[in-house]
């Protein structure tokens, strides 16, 4: 089980809901936040927060909430300070690009640790982070056209802001990246990355558990991850090297028996990514619980049949891709708090 980097190092984060009720009785008076604006777009991935706490405060509670939990946030209780200054990176890998995030104030005036019933209401303001590109990004190794001799290569890049830390990775054997199953002759491949805590620094190394293929040309490109509600932004030029062909048993994709002649629908409220192996389509769907926050992992034949249902908790599992071989899955998912990639078999035994 291959898992990404956790997005958090420096500060006390969370992932779970913050759906605190403000208490019956509480006291009446918040504090007053003064910066930033409401609404407002920050100039960077870093701000300082400030409000005036009310007179007898003995500690207060801060939170940093990005939309739909989607990404790193803070919960903190600290003593009766005024601001809250949330670092850039390297400082604190937090903050993701052009997503929106509440944060939100409340106090207490009691002398000990306080109850939910000595806490103020909330006072919430919104902010937006600025947005990035992948004009940005340059490859560095391999470089174009270059040859390569082992099966696990490691993708490294370079990015001129320093400020960006999350990516997605595309590996594949086909320089359109065509994710459609109806026309897709190759798996994409795809990762997060986690740039700051890679090693090297903004890299990717193929797992040993799903190498190359000897003696094919492969493209691969990075752009900066957007989550929540923020636009993803264009994948850049792909970088190609080719692996050097061996006399070595490489993998194959192993086939499945072809489908049925019977065609049945796609099921509804999914969908696809990642591809097709040839033969069976992974894909991600909430058609069985019906909440936005519940999806999982399917298989099923290219025409539709065949359906089999991989993942089964109630956690996020999306995003699947087919190994190199066809025999296993790797997938994101949120189900020990953080999103990270799991890799299981087609019965949905993790590996």
């Amino acid at each position: 089980m291959q898992k990404l980097a956790k997005l958090a190092i420096a500060l006390a984060l969370t992932l779970n809901s913050f759906a605190f009720a403000a208490p019956a009785g509480s006291a009446p008076n918040p504090p007053a936040l003064f910066s930033p604006p409401d609404g407002s777009t920050l100039a960077s991935f870093g701000t300082n927060l400030t409000w005036s706490n009310q007179p007898g405060t003995t500690q207060l509670h801060i939170q940093i909430i990005p939309t739909n939990n989607d990404g790193p946030g803070v919960n903190l209780l600290l003593n009766p300070v005024s601001n809250f200054a949330v670092p850039e990176p390297p400082i604190w890998y937090g903050l993701l690009p052009d997503m929106t995030y509440t944060w939100r104030v409340r106090t207490a005036t009691a002398p000990g640790a306080a109850s939910e019933s000595d806490y103020t209401a909330w006072a919430s303001r919104t902010f937006r982070t600025p947005k990035v590109s992948s004009g940005s990004i340059s490859a560095l190794s391999p470089g174009i056209g270059a040859i390569v001799s082992t099966l696990t290569p490691t993708l490294q890049w370079s990015n001129s802001r320093s400020d960006v830390f999350y990516y997605e990775l595309q590996l594949t054997k086909d320089g359109t990246f065509d994710t459609d199953p109806a026309t897709a002759t190759a798996m994409v491949y795809g990762a997060l990355i986690h740039g700051g805590a890679s090693t090297p620094p903004n890299s990717y190394t193929v797992p040993s558990d799903f190498p190359l293929e000897s003696g094919v040309k492969y493209y691969w490109r990075v752009r900066p991850r957007v989550q929540g509600d923020g636009a993803q932004v264009d994948w850049p030029q792909p970088s190609s090297f080719q692996i050097l062909a061996t006399s070595a048993a490489t993998p194959t994709p192993i086939p499945v028996p072809a489908p049925s002649p019977t065609p049945t629908p796609a099921p509804s409220g999914g969908e696809v990514d990642g591809g097709s192996t040839g033969y069976r389509i992974a894909f991600a769907s909430n058609k069985d619980s019906g909440k936005e926050d519940n999806w999982e992992v399917y298989v099923m034949n290219a025409d539709g049949t065949n359906e089999t249902r991989v993942t089964n908790n109630v956690a996020q599992d999306r995003w699947p891709t087919w190994s190199p071989d066809g025999r296993r899955i790797a997938f994101e998912s949120n189900r020990d708090g953080n999103d990270e990639i799991y890799v299981s078999n087609i019965n949905g035994r993790l590996v």
